[in-house]
């Protein structure tokens, strides 16, 4: 992870995600931080917000690894699922694609929660968004 290409930022960001350090609304239930509401900000199946929902579970996150051709095998655990993922996926970038969306469903997620925005809105947005970052990403190499 920290030989990647991608920002910095998005490499912490990673480390803390990777480390279930990520304050998702289950983390701060934990902390004792009163919400209006604890579940997923995205989808409508009524579930509390975890990190392995967030980033897998979701409506939203399945959409953009979709989007992405990026295939998780849930039956597996978590480091064979992501090096089956990774063999799947077939190219050297798997690592900068899994962390620039993760990165773009977290600031997502983050944007809905400040903002309130409608599902179907933030999705076409979502897409621009992690394009232009694979983009900025990719130009580094040239």
């Amino acid at each position: 992870m920290w030989k990647s290409c991608c920002r910095g930022r998005h490499k912490f960001f990673f480390w803390l995600l990777l480390r279930d350090r990520l304050n998702t609304r289950n983390i701060l239930r934990r902390k004792r931080r009163a919400l209006e509401d604890y579940h997923c900000a995205f989808c409508s199946a009524n579930t509390e917000e975890t990190l392995f929902h967030l980033f897998f579970e979701c409506s939203f996150s399945q959409w953009c690894w979709r989007f992405l051709n990026v295939r998780w095998n849930f039956n597996l655990m978590d480091m064979d699922m992501l090096i089956q993922a990774r063999r799947d996926f077939n190219s050297k970038i798997f690592r900068e694609v899994v962390i620039i969306a993760t990165w773009a469903i977290w600031t997502h997620r983050n944007e809905k929660q400040l903002f309130r925005d409608e599902f179907s809105h933030l999705l076409h947005r979502a897409k621009p968004t992690l394009k232009l970052e694979l983009q900025t990403w990719l130009s580094s190499f040239h």
